[in-house]
């Protein structure tokens, strides 16, 4: 009873106010006036009343630093709790249960919601509350009207009763079909009320590959000027909402309405919040059409009263019933309703069913009260009560796809060892992922082999990249991973490669943004920039620093600025030519949790401080670098104001001149003058930025211009950050999974051992599965499940006993358990017995075997993984074993050794099957734009031959055509092969034969790296951007009778390739040199080559080719007998004894 309960003013500051209990003062109840660094914590502070009327319980004029949590208050300036961004945690109406629930508006909602806990329901005081993470807030009106007037008469109409099928096609938030069954029209005919009725019907749905089930209910009647039948009511079941909708003739005047459509606009899906719309298009079939008369009951009244909650107003109703006395529908009806309130004035329908002296109402309201009507009118009470409820439609965000993904491997491994790591991906939201991208980041420590599902390994990444066009909700997929540990990996090494899964997407950005900017550091290596970001009205600063290394010569980058519009493109020139650059990509996102880091950015914004630091992490800029676009093609019509920003979201630099584009993480040479470009952008987190652009697109729809700055930021925060969305936090569309291996030196205790690789159909799999207890104590209740892939033929199945591994020489392989198979879920279960075995102790385990086939009419490609489940239910615990995954190939089998392959995987399977394909495989079509490695390493791919035939292996731009590691006595011949990173590799292999093949447009025709004795003979290579034939080091080859034109270097020996003859080959128009031998490259012969319109002919230096490296050597080479012709430099030697003898060297 204070002018004020607690007052600090001019430079009272670091006081700590806690625990006070502050009421009934007449100004203000903590008042906080030109005072810093004060804190408040746990107080309760209500009813207090300023001059004018208005609570103040906590007002913060001026100050900073003043910060606090858990306080209770009503209103309040100046002031939020650290938890809660709209004002105090508690509110003091309801900062307790026991306050919330003898509110008199909680007893109505309880009656509403028939005797649901207010706090799940409705509290009309309790706004931006929750009580255990559970929103008190929640989106609906309701209202205890009295009636003013009624009265009401009885008549006696004909009706038409008819009965339907309704088919239709869904478009809209969701696609899909919605099927009624039987719908019901009852039509009253005759009287006031002719062409009037109520329709009702069961429905199903399958939408985005989810089925729901639900009821329609609604008012009915014809406009015969239009010669419609409208329909507004109400769906409940899965989804809830409003409908409004018409039938129609398909022939003007037949009289049959066999036309139907409608919009659904619903707030609920399976019990979720969401909101969207459904545009329903099909066909009415009347299965039955019958005609009687009934007696009707009509009521008309005006009830009103004052609604609480969203809608809080004084609310005048007049609403007419009228319902079925007697037949088969007495009770049913229909209500009109037209309602005045403080914001407007509007109209509803309703379905009605009488019910003991209650008529239960269902159906909808127009604007300003939009949303679904349900209310209880009472018959029974003089005067008549209305209990009404409206429930908000505009809530939550729209049906969206909610990704998810999981990876998982051995827990141990050994160095050497070969894994298989399996990624489950899913889609848990309600609506298809469509253009979906897996990224899977490999460690440095392990060596990529192969994965399943046409993943793209990018080597300068070390990632494999999928790309899935749709991922329908509720269904679980698996893909894999194999990969090799490398050797002398030291015990207790942890591996852990990260899988990511995201939905590509495009998101508006708003073009009345302004960004102006401020450099407070600018070196010859890095920049440092400020960028301050408006509309005018609300601003943010966001910090970005971006920097770049250099090796080789001396370079001065210096960093410019141009303006496009409201957008800022920074460009780094550089004055010299030669030298190396590398990127560097800082990249500024705002941080993980999206909530609360928007709402801080733009708080503090508004107190006019720089906003937020943000955090800065690295971003993969290779497939955008690798589109070949120009920023001009990327970004100019974003940076113009239209379309859309997504192409460049992505993006750290990007050249904005044409300059090759390079590798991920190679480097690339620098000319003189050229730029690199970066846009500046903002960054929210993958969730946010969603409900952003759905909001945004909202906005568009309705208005037909994009939204601005602030319904951009401050609508995100209104209708996807707040907690009277209904939802809670947004969730992200993607998500991220990790795995750990630990380096050991021995086997992995909990393991499975199967078939890896390729099968084929009908193939019987032999399987087993390992457990051990690794704890210190004894486990019980020990238990093993595996679950069979779908392609497997369980009447196949054959079960083995668990036998244990003991170190007691008495127990060790006896019989401790048994399995058993449930087909409705395709699972084995076994269990140890009890007695003596139902013990597992420390370090013992034990073991089943099982063998199943492979369904015969499995097709090429099936992959079948198979993994089991270890269960340690007193620990407790759950391990998954490691996968295997086996692929169904099916190739043709000629006989004699010789098989026919169509495709990569097909001819990988059949080079690797020693059984049927011992000598020759032979490709018999074209392969086009392989996303991966082609033929990659086939495990038993010696002593064979693989005949193209003249079939060309296209790929695009990525990895190899054919790659082999440590393989021997191999020939691979008649191929064409395109458009890939390396057309043929050989890694550690030798004495094979490359013959007759043709290897053009890619980065590096033909490489051999440390392979010995092998002959590359009569081959095309042509046109490659880098290398037509590399040796790296490799000794004792042949290259003989090629043809190596148009590639920047045509044949190129390095890093001690040593006595390899190169002879008889044409090497002609190579940008730079057409022989080259450098660093240390020895007692090499070249003889009786053509060698012309080379920039050098033959290149022989101790130096790389950039003249800052040069490790010497080169000695003993022998140049004899060659045609040299029309070359800057014929033959240049540097620092290098060579034999050049009788070459013809003309211009």
């Amino acid at each position: 009873n204070h002018n004020y309960g607690i007052h600090i003013l001019d430079q009272g500051n670091d006081n700590k106010l806690e625990n006070n209990e502050i009421k009934n003062n007449r100004d203000h109840g903590i008042y906080i006036n030109n005072a810093d660094d004060n804190t408040l914590n746990n107080n309760t502070v209500c009813d207090n009343t300023d001059n004018n009327g208005a609570d103040i319980d906590i007002y913060v004029q001026s100050g900073s630093g003043n910060s606090g949590d858990n306080n209770t208050c009503s209103w309040r300036s100046g002031w939020n709790d650290d938890s809660n961004p709209n004002g105090c945690k508690n509110i003091c109406e309801c900062f307790s249960n026991e306050g919330c629930l003898v509110d008199q508006s909680c007893n109505l909602a309880m009656s509403i919601c028939e005797n649901l806990d207010c706090f799940t329901s409705f509290n009309h005081t309790c706004l931006n509350f929750t009580e255990n993470e559970t929103d008190l807030d929640a989106p609906i009106t309701i209202s205890n009207l009295t009636e003013t007037y009624s009265e009401n008469s009885t008549f006696v109409e004909n009706i038409t009763v008819s009965n339907a099928a309704i088919n239709t096609s869904v478009t809209g938030d969701l696609n899909g079909i919605i099927n009624f069954i039987n719908y019901e029209v009852i039509t009253i005919d005759t009287g006031s009320f002719a062409g009037k009725g109520f329709s009702k019907g069961e429905w199903n749905a399958t939408l985005e590959n989810i089925n729901y089930s639900g009821e329609l209910k609604a008012f009915s009647f014809f406009k015969p000027s239009e010669r419609r039948i409208y329909i507004k009511g109400a769906i409940s079941g899965d989804i809830t909402g409003i409908v409004e909708g018409y039938l129609n003739e398909t022939v003007n005047g037949s009289g049959e309405y066999n036309n139907f459509y409608a919009t659904w606009r619903f707030n609920h899906l399976k019990n979720q919040i969401f909101s969207g719309e459904l545009n329903l298009n099909g066909t009415v079939n009347y299965k039955n059409i019958t005609n009687s008369t009934a007696e009707i009951y009509v009521l008309q009244t005006s009830i009103e009263g004052t609604t609480l909650g969203h809608y809080a107003s004084a609310i005048e109703t007049s609403i007419t019933h009228v319902r079925m006395v007697n037949g088969s529908y007495a009770g049913e009806g229909f209500s009109v309703i037209s309602y005045v309130s403080d914001s407007g004035s509007g109209d509803g329908w309703t379905y009605d069913k009488l019910s003991q002296d209650e008529i239960k109402m269902r159906g909808m309201f127009t604007d300003p009260l939009l949303g679904i009507v349900s209310g209880t009118l009472y018959e029974n009470k003089t005067p008549r009560e209305l209990l009404l409820r409206i429930d908000r439609i505009d809530i939550g965000l729209p049906p969206r796809a909610d990704l998810k993904v999981k990876i998982w491997g051995p827990k141990s491994a050994s160095p050497g060892q070969r894994i298989n790591y399996i990624i489950e991906y899913r889609n848990d939201g309600t609506k298809i992922a469509k253009n979906v991208t897996i990224v899977l980041t490999l460690p440095y420590e392990v060596k990529y082999v192969s994965n399943t599902g046409e993943g793209n390994y990018i080597s300068e990444a070390h990632e494999v990249i999928w790309h899935i066009e749709n991922i329908p909700p509720q269904t679980p997929e698996f893909l894999t991973t194999t990969c090799r540990l490398a050797w002398g990996l030291q015990p207790g090494t942890i591996i852990e490669p990260v899988v990511t899964i995201d939905e590509d997407e495009e998101v508006q950005i708003d073009p009345n943004i302004n960004i102006t900017y401020e450099f407070s550091e600018i070196t010859n290596k890095s920049v440092n920039m400020a960028l301050n970001i408006s509309n005018g009205s609300e601003s943010a600063v966001l910090y970005y620093e971006f920097n770049v290394t250099t090796v080789g010569e001396a370079i001065e980058p210096i960093f410019n600025y141009t303006e496009e519009g409201n957008y800022i493109i920074g460009t780094l020139n550089f004055t010299t030519e030669g030298g190396s650059l590398k990127k560097i990509i800082d990249e500024v996102e705002v941080a993980k949790n999206e909530v609360d880091t928007v709402i801080d950015l733009v708080k503090r914004a508004e107190k006019t401080h720089d906003a937020y630091n943000t955090n800065r992490v690295q971003i993969n800029t290779l497939d955008c670098l690798r589109s070949q676009n120009m920023i001009s093609d990327i970004c100019h019509s974003s940076l113009s104001g239209a379309s859309n920003l997504m192409g460049c979201l992505k993006v750290g630099f990007i050249f904005i001149d044409k300059l090759p584009i390079p590798a991920m993480g190679e480097w690339y040479s620098e000319a003189g003058g050229s730029a690199m470009a970066e846009l500046d952008k903002i960054f929210v987190d993958a969730g946010l930025k969603k409900c952003i652009a759905a909001h945004n697109t909202m906005n568009a729809a309705a208005t037909g211009t994009p939204g601005t700055f602030k319904k951009l930021i401050y609508g995100a925060l209104e209708k996807c950050a707040k907690n009277e969305v209904g939802s809670g936090s947004v969730k992200n569309v993607g998500s991220v999974s990790s795995h750990n291996l630990n380096v050991v030196v021995a086997r992995d205790p909990n393991i499975k051992y199967g078939h890896e690789g390729f099968v084929l159909p009908g193939q019987k799999l032999n399987y087993t599965v390992e457990f051990e207890n690794e704890g210190e104590g004894i486990a019980f209740g020990v238990y093993f499940t595996d679950t069979l892939d779908e392609d497997l033929n369980d009447s196949t199945l054959e079960m083995g006993q668990v036998r244990a591994i003991s170190n007691d020489i008495t127990k060790n392989g006896t019989v401790i358990g048994n399995g058993t198979y449930n087909s409705l879920t395709r699972t084995i279960t076994w269990r140890i017995w009890g007695g003596d075995y139902s013990e597992v102790k420390s370090k013992e385990g034990g073991y089943a075997h099982f063998n199943v086939s492979i369904n015969s009419n499995a097709t090429s490609g099936t992959e079948i993984i198979n993994y089991a489940t270890v269960y340690f239910p007193s620990v407790p615990e759950v391990t998954l074993t490691n996968g295997i995954v086996s692929i169904v190939a099916e190739y043709n089998i000629e006989g004699n050794g010789v098989c026919n392959c169509s495709n990569c995987m097909i001819c990988t399977a059949a080079l690797e099957d020693n059984t049927n394909c011992y000598d020759k495989i032979k490709l018999t079509a074209d392969i086009t734009n392989q996303p991966g490695i082609c033929i990659n390493d086939p495990k038993n791919f010696n002593n064979k031959i693989f005949d193209c035939q003249g079939n060309e292996i296209n790929g695009n731009r990525g990895n190899y055509g054919i790659y082999l590691n440590n393989k021997t006595n191999n020939t691979i011949k008649n191929c064409i092969i395109t458009n890939f990173h390396k057309g043929v590799s050989l890694y550690n292999s030798s004495n094979n034969t490359i013959t007759n093949n043709t290897v053009n447009s890619n980065w590096r025709g033909i490489s051999l790296y440390n392979s010995p004795n092998n002959n590359v003979a009569k081959n095309i290579v042509n046109s490659n951007n880098d290398i037509g034939i590399c040796l790296s080091p490799s000794n004792n080859n042949t290259l003989t009778n090629n043809t190596v034109n148009s590639n920047a270097y045509g044949i190129y020996l390095h890093y001690s390739s040593n006595n390899n003859t190169i002879t008889n080959n044409t090497v002609n128009s190579n940008n730079k040199s057409g022989i080259y031998l450098y660093d240390n490259s020895n007692f090499n012969e070249i003889l009786n080559n053509e060698i012309s319109n080379n920039s050098h002919g033959i290149s022989i230096s101790d130096c790389d080719p950039w003249g800052d490296w040069c490790p010497g050597g080169n000695t003993n080479n022998t140049i004899e007998r060659n045609a040299i012709s029309n070359h800057n430099i014929g033959i240049y030697s540097e620092n290098s004894t060579s034999v050049i003898n009788s070459n013809m060297v003309i211009n």
